[in-house]
């Protein structure tokens, strides 16, 4: 977890979650979709950080696929995928 912390300071972190709403951005959840998208095209936009994906071990992998095709379409690059470790 502290490494994911210090990853957030220097990069816009999407959450991939198990339950709705599924996604969210540094840790802060969305209504639905399309908010959710729309605030990361701003927050794309306004920075030049990088873009890590971290997904909850059980989120459903759809969401991830979403995500993906969302990101691409808007030429958005992803650097990293964070995945939880099994204990």
């Amino acid at each position: 977890a502290q490494a994911a912390a210090e990853c957030a300071k220097q990069s816009i972190t999407v959450n991939i979650l198990k339950d709705e709403p599924y996604w969210a951005i540094n840790g802060q959840t969305y209504i639905d979709w399309e908010n959710c998208t729309r605030a990361l095209l701003e927050e794309s936009k306004s920075t030049d950080k990088p873009i890590v994906i971290g997904a909850e071990k059980t989120a459903n992998i759809q969401s991830l696929v979403q995500l993906l095709g969302f990101l691409q379409e808007n030429g958005i690059q992803a650097t990293q995928l964070l995945t939880e470790e099994s204990p």
